[in-house]
């Protein structure tokens, strides 16, 4: 069965990401400067690449991200609101930090594998996991075999994602970091290569391999709902650290 290869990208920065403020669906705050140089950088790292389709979430930071990719590729970008950021409510534009105590008794709850904790007049882990699925899912079978799709999202969202389709329950959010214009590589099939669907129920079911691509992490992962998973690599983001100096003009010029 052939592969389809998915490289997911988290939006370049906003000044919320800069100053550590909850931005979630509630807020469209579009690219800062350091973002701007972002999605020229995570461009540059993708000119070479095959990449046929390109999609990302309904918000301006996403929109503004896949653009710049979409230039260089020559490719059209389709927003989907239904990709778009965790909605975090009443939490939205508030410090991240801490002292507050709605968030940090959502990430204990989190933790703890219950992904119907939200905050409130927010969305809950198990719904932004349904709504966006359920478009990656039908954006998956509709792509041909060995096409490549990049996917711009947003860091809670790729957390979401990756924690449920390798297996690991909402628990295990937390081991997913997310830079900003990071590249996440993932290759997706229908069915593992080696399995058929005349094989019986029983061998049809989640099957984690003992290899893992970084702690707590498998490379592979098989579940009849989701299909199968490899990944290639995890936030790669070395081209996306501004440099020192501050120089950003004079590297996107």
């Amino acid at each position: 069965m052939a592969q389809r290869h998915l490289y997911i990208l988290r939006h370049g920065q906003t000044d919320y990401n800069l100053n550590r403020k909850i931005q979630g669906r509630g807020i469209n705050a579009p690219l800062n400067e350091t973002g701007r140089w972002q999605a020229s950088r995570v461009a540059e790292v993708l000119r070479e690449k095959p990449l046929e389709r390109l999609y990302s979430s309904g918000m301006d930071r996403a929109i503004q991200t896949a653009d710049v990719i979409a230039q260089v590729k020559g490719l059209q970008n389709t927003p989907y609101s239904e990709l778009d950021e965790m909605d975090f409510g009443r939490l939205e534009g508030l410090d991240y930090n801490d002292e507050q105590v709605e968030l940090q008794w959502m990430l204990q709850e989190w933790s703890k594998g219950n992904g119907d904790a939200r905050a409130t007049g927010g969305e809950s882990a198990v719904e932004v996991f349904e709504r966006a699925n359920t478009k990656f899912q039908e954006l998956l079978a509709s792509a041909s075999p060995n096409e490549s799709l990049g996917f711009v999202l947003h860091g809670r969202l790729i957390r979401i994602l990756l924690s449920q389709w390798m297996g690991l329950g909402y628990e295990g959010m937390s081991r997913f970091a997310h830079h900003n214009a990071c590249i996440n590589y993932l290759k997706w099939a229908p069915q593992p290569a080696q399995q058929s669907a005349s094989q019986p129920p029983e061998i049809q079911q989640s099957d984690v391999q003992q290899s893992e691509i970084q702690p707590g992490v498998p490379s592979q992962i098989y579940n009849e709902a989701f299909g199968h998973f490899e990944v290639v690599f995890l936030n790669e983001h070395t081209h996306a650290i501004p440099p020192e100096d501050g120089s950003l003009a004079e590297e996107t010029s």
